[in-house]
């Protein structure tokens, strides 16, 4: 929990600690909606050929530790979201060269492209040559919603400012 020392009347003190609650209480609600819409965001542009990438996008966990207050929001229910993100390479790479990539997306993948199975090795082995091109998603979204969740938190902050203001008087 956030600590308070406050001195004077207990009136001050009282409307202090309903302030900074109310103040916390913004503050969980603005991590909340910004979670959200960077969730919303990244499955309106996250490639789509099955659908399940974007369906695994989820806001996984909420903390409030009583200090902290955090929100996660991510893709990697699935197996193979962070390849087609490609945060661990600069998203340069989907996936890196090196190693052939799990048969059963791809092949989920070439249904829904009409492509036939027998294309399967091939592919994958021209995969494990090259790579692939990286198609951020979840980046893009958190980066839309950044300005808009510094503007609001910025908010929260003058308002609870304001707050103090008129229960103590001038901040100095």
């Amino acid at each position: 929990m956030i600590g308070v020392t406050i001195k004077g009347g207990d009136a001050s003190r009282k409307a202090l600690v309903l302030l900074v609650n109310a103040t916390r209480e913004k503050v969980k609600a603005e991590i909340t909606r910004a979670a959200f819409s960077t969730k919303k965001t990244a499955q309106a542009i996250v490639p789509k050929a099955t659908g399940k990438l974007g369906q695994g996008i989820d806001v996984a966990t909420f903390f409030d530790t009583g200090s902290a207050l955090r929100a996660i929001v991510t893709p990697f229910t699935t197996l193979y979201g962070q390849f087609v993100e490609g945060f661990d390479s600069g998203y340069v790479y989907g996936r890196r060269p090196g190693k052939a990539p799990p048969a059963a997306p791809i092949l989920a993948w070439m249904l829904v492209r009409g492509i036939p199975p027998a294309a399967l090795w091939p592919i994958r082995r021209k995969i494990a040559a090259q790579g692939t091109k990286a198609q951020p998603f979840m980046k893009p979204a958190l980066d839309a919603e950044a300005a808009r969740f510094d503007a609001n938190m910025r908010r929260v902050i003058d308002d609870a400012a304001k707050g103090v203001q008129s229960i103590r008087g001038p901040l100095t």
